[in-house]
């Protein structure tokens, strides 16, 4: 869980084919009196606390002791087996899917996935601080370096640098026009 959002990779085809194995789904809290048919919540289901499913609403009754929802998967047959009662004052449904991004996050929980990223990391710190030492032409050369000096411009001093083109003497008062190369001013 992320504060006000939370992600969640999809195992299996149940809820084929809005969300598919290997989609990460976004989801996010609302309060549990705005539960309603048609919704997709994540949830633990009764029997089994280690899992979440992300499964459609398909019916809800509040009374006294809260609120229970019946759920199923759009791909399955027939109504999940339990009545889910929602604990507390928070459901979290589905907001967002995103495709096949799940294997990606079910990927870096792997020791190669771990490997990776670590490998990714260092080679990514490793250029990063290649660049920032490797001499790059045109840089000037820091105080202390053994690196060559730069070349000094061999252009006249009486010449300018304007837009790009070198040009000679001052501009015209007045004008934006520039003067032509080797032109006398008045």
């Amino acid at each position: 869980m992320l504060g006000r959002w939370g992600a969640v990779t999809v195992l299996t085809g149940s809820m084929r084919p809005v969300i598919q194995p290997g989609d990460l789904v976004i989801e996010t809290p609302e309060p549990v009196t705005a539960v309603r048919v048609g919704q997709i919540l994540v949830f633990h289901p009764p029997d089994d606390h280690g899992i979440r499913v992300a499964h459609r609403v398909i019916s809800v009754t509040r009374d006294v002791h809260g609120t229970t929802i019946r759920t199923k998967g759009d791909a399955n047959n027939v109504a999940d087996p339990w009545h889910a009662h929602l604990n507390g004052t928070t459901a979290w449904h589905v907001v967002t899917v995103v495709p096949k991004l799940g294997y990606l996050t079910m990927f870096s929980h792997t020791r190669l996935g771990h490997l990776v990223l670590v490998l990714v990391l260092v080679g990514t710190g490793t250029a990063v601080a290649l660049a920032a030492v490797v001499d790059r032409p045109g840089v000037k050369a820091r105080r202390g370096s053994t690196s060559r000096p730069r070349r000094r411009s061999t252009a006249h001093p009486a010449h300018t640098m304007r837009s790009g083109r070198i040009f000679s003497g001052p501009r015209r008062p007045g004008t934006t026009q520039e003067p032509k190369h080797g032109a006398t001013l008045a």
